[in-house]
C-alpha cells in the first residue's frame, strides 16, 4: 500500500475541490485564500484558459469601464455600438438637459429613442495636413435655441452630406454623443453629436418656425483684449466696417501664395482689426461691393482672436468655421444702425450742453432726455474717432512724404555721385591721353633739334 505524506494528501484534497469547482465553471485559483497545489495534481478535464478568461471581477471591470469609456473617440464609440447591435442602453439618469449649457447628455451611450429637431446653421470640411478629407463639421440649432457641434466622418459623407442643406430643418435620431476634442471650439460646449451608419435623418417638410436661423453670442469690443486671455473657443462680433485696406498677397514656404483683406470693425467707440484670408477675403469683397445700406454692418461668427506678442496688439482672423453677414436683418444690427449718426456735428460739446440745458423736469420726459444725451454722446465719440482717423491719416501721409522725399534726395544724390564719378574718370582719361601726346611731341621736338644741330647743316 502506497503511503502519502500529509502534504501530498493535502494536494490531493485540493485537486478534488478544484475538480468539483470546475464542474460549475470555476476553479481553485479564484480562491486565493486557499493553498494552491502544483499543476501536476490538477486534472485538465476543463479548459483552464477558458475558465481563467471567464473569471471576471464584475465590480472592478465596471469601475474600469466607467473610467475609460468617456475618453473614447467617435470611431471607437461607433464600433462599440455596432458590437452591441444597437442594444446599448443609457443609465436611468441619462436625460436631455437644456438649462445650464447648450446640451448635456452623459457622453457614454447612444439611445435610438433620442430624437432632436434642429436647423443646420453651417457646415465645413476638415482635412489633415496632407489635404486628405477627414469629415464634415456642422453647427446645429435646436428648438430650445441652443447650439451644438455635429460630426460626419468621411466614410459616411456620401450618405449624409448631401442631405444637409444650410438653413433647412431636420429630425435626427439614433446618434452618438461624444466629447468634442477639436482644438478650436465654435462656442462653449464640450460635447458633439456624431452621426453613425445607424443614424436616421429626416428632413422636415414644413418650416419649423420655433428654430431660429442662427444664434450669436457677441463679444463686446470693449472687453476684446480681456477675451484674448481666455482663448478657449471662437467668438462672434458685430460692428461697422471701416478702413478697408487693399488686397495683399504673401508667399509662405508651407502654404505657398496666399492673400488677405484687412479692415476695421468698430462699435463707434472701440475698434479692432480683422484679417480675412483667401476664399473668405474674396467672398467679402463681393458682398461688400454689393452692399447698398450705409454704414455697412458686419456680423462675424466663429472667428479667432490673435495677439501680437511683440507689441500686444489684438486682431481677428478667420478660421474654417468662420462666416460673415453684411447688413443682416436682426435686432442687434438695427440697434447699432440707430446709434450711427447721419451727420457729424461740428461742435459736439455745444450739442451736449444744449441737450442738458433744454431739459425741463416738468415738461420733458426722462427717457427722451436720456436718449437725446446718449445720442449726443455717441455723435461726440464718433467725431473723436473720425478726428483720430484723420490724424492717423495725416501722420501716414507725412511719413510717406518723408520716405518719398528722402528716397528722392537719396536717388538724386546717387545720380549726381555717379555723374561726378564718370566725369572724373573721363577727365583723368583725357588728361592721360594729353600727357601721352605731349610726350610724343617732346620726343619729336628733340628729334628735330638734333637734326638741325647735325654737321650736315
Amino acid at each position: 500500500m502506497t503511503s502519502y505524506s500529509d502534504k501530498q494528501l493535502q494536494y490531493f484534497a485540493l485537486a478534488e475541490i478544484d475538480k468539483i469547482l470546475k464542474s460549475i465553471g470555476k476553479s481553485l485559483m479564484q480562491f486565493k485564500q486557499l493553498p494552491q497545489p502544483p499543476a501536476n495534481y490538477l486534472q485538465s478535464g476543463t479548459n483552464n484558459l477558458v475558465i481563467d478568461e471567464t473569471s471576471y471581477n464584475l465590480s472592478e471591470m465596471e469601475f474600469e469601464f466607467n473610467k475609460l469609456f468617456p475618453h473614447c473617440n467617435p470611431e471607437q464609440l461607433e464600433v462599440y455600438t455596432e458590437i452591441g447591435n444597437g442594444q446599448v442602453k443609457p443609465p436611468k439618469n441619462a436625460v436631455m438637459d437644456y438649462e445650464e449649457n447648450d446640451i448635456i447628455i452623459p457622453p457614454e451611450f447612444c439611445d435610438p429613442d433620442w430624437k432632436i429637431k434642429v436647423r443646420l446653421a453651417r457646415k465645413w470640411e476638415q482635412t489633415n495636413r496632407d489635404g486628405h478629407l477627414q469629415g464634415v463639421h456642422m453647427i446645429l440649432i435646436d428648438e430650445y435655441h441652443k447650439r451644438m457641434h455635429a460630426w460626419i466622418r468621411c466614410t459616411l459623407m456620401k450618405s449624409f452630406d448631401d442631405r444637409f442643406v444650410g438653413g433647412e430643418t431636420y429630425e435626427i435620431s439614433n446618434f452618438i454623443v461624444a466629447p468634442y476634442t477639436e482644438k478650436h471650439k465654435c462656442f462653449e460646449g464640450d460635447i458633439q453629436i456624431v452621426l453613425t451608419s445607424r443614424t436616421i435623418v429626416t428632413a422636415l417638410q414644413q418650416k419649423y418656425s420655433l428654430i431660429p436661423d442662427n444664434i450669436f453670442k457677441f463679444t463686446n469690443l470693449k472687453h476684446f483684449k480681456d477675451a484674448t486671455e481666455q482663448d478657449n473657443h471662437l467668438i462672434d462680433i458685430i460692428g461697422v466696417i471701416d478702413d478697408v485696406r487693399p488686397l495683399k498677397h504673401v508667399t509662405k514656404t508651407t502654404n505657398g501664395d496666399q492673400f488677405f483683406r484687412e479692415f476695421v470693425v468698430t462699435d463707434l467707440i472701440h475698434r479692432v482689426k480683422v484679417f480675412f484670408w483667401n476664399e473668405l477675403a474674396t467672398a467679402f469683397d463681393i458682398s461688400f461691393n454689393q452692399a447698398t445700406d450705409q454704414p455697412v454692418i458686419i456680423i462675424i461668427s466663429c472667428c479667432n482672436m490673435i495677439r501680437n506678442d511683440y507689441n500686444g496688439d489684438t486682431a481677428i482672423r478667420n478660421m474654417p468655421a468662420t462666416t460673415f453677414d453684411l447688413n443682416a436683418n436682426c435686432d442687434t444690427v438695427d440697434t447699432l444702425r440707430k446709434r450711427y449718426p447721419n451727420e457729424i456735428c461740428s461742435d459736439e460739446d455745444d450739442e451736449i450742453m444744449k441737450a442738458i440745458d433744454e431739459y425741463e423736469p416738468e415738461e420733458a420726459d426722462e427717457t427722451d432726455r436720456r436718449e437725446t444725451i446718449e445720442k449726443a454722446l455717441t455723435n461726440f465719440n464718433v467725431n473723436i474717432a473720425t478726428m483720430n482717423r484723420q490724424h492717423e491719416q495725416l501722420n501716414q501721409n507725412l511719413t510717406d512724404f518723408r520716405l518719398n522725399f528722402f528716397a528722392t534726395v537719396k536717388q538724386q544724390h546717387e545720380d549726381m555721385t555717379k555723374i561726378l564719378t564718370e566725369f572724373t574718370i573721363n577727365f583723368y582719361k583725357q588728361q592721360q591721353i594729353l600727357n601721352e601726346e605731349i610726350q610724343i611731341l617732346k620726343i619729336e621736338a628733340k628729334k628735330m633739334r638734333d637734326s638741325f644741330n647735325s654737321p650736315k647743316f
